[in-house]
């Protein structure tokens, strides 16, 4: 087990946005995404960087990313430890970050890291309404599937 307190795993284009503002040089920062555009003009380094090798961006669709996030789960875990506690950050209603951090999720809580999930969502189209909801509903199927409870803190990004 690492030594480490605290891992933030932000997630997608919405965690690596928010995860900038937090701070990337924090030690137990990591940003883990589908393409390199979220990183754009951000200070992140490439050792607090895994980018899922053979995509470029899941276009806010999260079934077809889901493989390759099950697939390189594990490698990402192996480059970023678990703490004691783990936070991951994600949008709810986008592609990569929701795709990523529920795959992380149930590895994590396999593990028996104590897990904590921070995401935001939109309500103003229909595929945003409709990824939040699959977002929700595999959260709860590791839940069920691992006989545990995943804490959840969601905002509805009502103001842009």
């Amino acid at each position: 087990m690492s030594i480490l307190k605290t891992r933030i795993y932000f997630c997608g284009g919405a965690g690596t946005n928010l995860g900038s503002l937090y701070g990337a040089s924090f030690e137990g920062a990591c940003f883990l995404d589908s393409s390199d555009a979220n990183l754009g003009d951000k200070q992140i380094t490439e050792d607090r960087t895994f980018l899922i090798p053979n995509t470029d961006g899941a276009g806010g669709n999260q079934a077809y990313m889901m493989p390759f996030a099950r697939k390189y789960a594990d490698d990402m875990l192996d480059m970023f430890e678990p703490g004691e506690m783990n936070i991951l950050v994600c949008s709810a209603d986008g592609g990569t970050g929701p795709a990523i951090a529920t795959t992380l999720v149930g590895k994590l809580i396999e593990q028996d890291c104590t897990t904590v999930v921070v995401m935001v969502g939109g309500t103003d189209t229909p595929r945003r309404i409709t990824n939040t909801l699959n977002t929700f509903k595999n959260l709860e199927l590791r839940a069920a599937k691992f006989k545990r409870t995943v804490a959840t803190a969601y905002v509805n990004n009502t103001a842009g």
